[in-house]
């Protein structure tokens, strides 16, 4: 029988930052409280397989995140920041909508919408657009939608087929109006007042226009682009509507330019032309509720873009690895924004950048070119064959592995020390490193010879530079029997499943089986002297990894370590690549 020696296990998660090459150090350890954590209340990323769409739930606080490799539906605690459901949905979910106290879901994979209560978390019957036995029938790959709260309808473009808008009556869950629209229909968009409804068809390279104030809908305008287009949005302050198309002939894979156009009840007109960060595969175009300013995830140029819809003048550029999907909720002052190749939701608090703008279109060069075509016009160029339906599974970028720093032992204030003097000058932009969870990562009170505890911990570079990382472990022994030699801790990346049961199946081992920590400091990954140091771990912006920590108390261990206790404290510290 093992002896239980009711020993104590406690380990505390602290960070550095070092920024440049200067010798700055910024303490966020929980063991030293007196400079308080930068972290907000909320955790920086919401670890999901490949997320794309998502909607917040506001009055309830729930976020509903689409992961399009794991075919289900991740309900998130706003609050409580947690997992609270995961429900199996169809195949490759793409876009998520609100409306009526029902979630729908639309999966490109199969020919039917899948639909959450709201209130009780339940799924209830998926919605079939393709039902012999109903009088409309409506399929072609499900992908973005819009919602109308006011009528309770849903709008989804269904990009297969001959290209149409499913429109669904979510206060029954039944399909009322299938709108034929052309060719590789895409991105859809509500304009309220006018009662319009905007879809943008890529493989025929248009925007139409409908009047969806009665059923069935009535074509407005159909606008020739000259380019293949992705999303469309509406933004209610300006009255304008915004295209993201692709120009680049024959491929028009690079969706870089933003076609700003103004809204009447006759359709649009031209009104401004921007080039903007690469949004393929399909990247969202989101209006601030709080601020007004216009926000797009350019995917495949790494970064969410910020900007003045008076002006189009960019606001604010945050780095991040493949930004997808948009959702928000004004009552938590949150912005989530879905990553699918980092795995993760990213969220940023949405302070403001200032006053809400105003009404007053962009004063900028526009387009005098105005080539419209009319409701008779018929199919337009095909789509070249490099266009994919949906966007690939892709794996998640894996971070250059430049210098690694060597571990100082921290003392009250643990740093990297380059010389001052001949030294470059401290390279432009942040270094900013996070950890999820920020504290209390393992605990176990009671622990046996023989038991274990294993936990991961994410490590996000949520900074504008690249950087390089080390730990340093700090380990108490204020009883003095020296646990903390006599646990043995392993560090790896990589593991499937960061639990007891999986930890020595998958991974590569980072560091270990070694001693929890000590008094002094121990360096447990790389080593925090600057520049290039061995076993350092390196992060692009935006970029994220998961290390998974296990600590053992070997079964060995004699009654002298009855009652005895310790706590390790983690130093991450970390400094830019450039220069370095």
């Amino acid at each position: 029988m093992r002896t239980n020696l009711g020993i104590i296990l406690a380990i505390i998660v602290g960070l550095a930052i070092v920024l440049g090459i200067a010798s700055l150090f910024i303490d966020f350890a929980l063991a030293a409280p007196a400079r308080p954590p930068r972290a907000p209340a909320a955790p920086k990323i919401i670890q999901v397989g490949e997320p794309q769409g998502l909607v917040s739930d506001a009055a309830r606080n729930r976020l509903y995140i689409a992961s399009r490799n794991t075919n289900s539906v991740l309900i998130w605690d706003e609050n409580a920041n947690k997992n609270l459901k995961t429900i199996g949905v169809g195949g490759k979910p793409w876009g998520v909508g609100l409306v009526n106290n029902r979630v729908f879901v639309s999966n490109f994979g199969n020919n039917f919408i899948s639909v959450i209560d709201a209130a009780t978390m339940n799924k209830l019957p998926d919605l079939k657009l393709e039902d012999s036995r109903a009088p409309i029938q409506c399929a072609g790959n499900p992908a973005n939608l819009a919602v109308n709260s006011a009528t309770k309808r849903v709008y989804v473009a269904l990009y297969g087929g001959p290209g149409r808008v499913a429109v669904i009556d979510a206060a029954n869950n039944s399909l009322v109006d299938c709108i034929s629209a052309n060719s590789g229909t895409f991105g859809v968009a509500l304009n309220l007042t006018l009662k319009h409804l905007y879809v943008t068809n890529r493989d025929a390279m248009n925007l139409m226009v409908f009047d969806i104030s009665k059923t069935p809908a009535t074509l407005v305008q159909d606008f020739y682009l000259g380019g293949v287009p992705f999303q469309v949005q509406f933004n209610p302050n300006t009255n304008q509507v915004y295209v993201t198309l692709a120009l680049d002939a024959p491929d028009y894979g690079k969706p870089t330019t933003l076609r700003v156009f103004n809204a009447d009840a006759k359709g649009v007109k031209n009104a401004a032309t921007k080039i903007v960060g690469n949004s393929d595969p399909g990247g969202a175009l989101w209006v601030g509720q709080t601020d007004g300013y216009l926000y797009l995830a350019a995917s495949t140029a790494s970064q969410l873009e910020i900007y003045n819809p008076n002006t189009l003048a960019l606001v604010k550029k945050i780095v991040m690895t493949d930004p997808f999907g948009i959702a928000q909720n004004p009552g938590l002052n949150r912005m989530y924004i879905s990553q699918r190749k980092g795995n993760a939701v990213r969220i940023e608090t949405t302070d403001g950048e200032g006053a809400p703008p105003t009404a007053t279109p962009p004063a900028i060069a526009t387009e005098t070119r105005t080539p419209t075509r009319t409701p008779t016009r018929t199919p337009t160029p095909p789509l070249i064959a490099t266009e994919t339906p949906a966007p690939s599974a892709t794996p998640t970028r894996t971070p250059t592995r430049t210098a690694t720093p060597t571990l100082i032992p921290p003392t009250a204030t643990p740093t990297r020390t380059p010389t001052v003097t001949s030294t470059p000058p401290l390279s432009p932009g942040e270094v900013l490193i996070i950890t999820n969870p920020t504290s209390a990562l393992l605990t176990f009170s009671g622990m046996a010879p023989g038991d274990q505890v294993t936990k991961p911990i994410t490590v996000l570079n949520d900074g504008t530079l690249s950087l390089r990382y080390a730990v340093v472990s700090t380990a108490t022994n204020n009883d003095g029997k020296n646990l903390m030699s006599q646990l043995r801790l392993t560090i790896k990346s990589g593991v499937a499943a960061c639990a007891n049961a999986g930890f020595s199946a998958s991974g590569q081992i980072l560091y270990g089986p070694g001693a929890l920590g000590s008094l002094n400091g121990l360096n447990v990954i790389g080593n925090p002297a600057q520049g290039f140091q061995s076993g350092d771990r390196a992060l692009l912006p935006g970029a994220s990894e998961t290390l998974c920590l296990n600590a053992t108390l070997p079964i060995e261990t004699g009654n002298e370590f009855q009652n005895a206790s310790t706590t390790a404290t983690f130093f991450f510290l970390a400094e830019d690549t450039l220069g370095n």
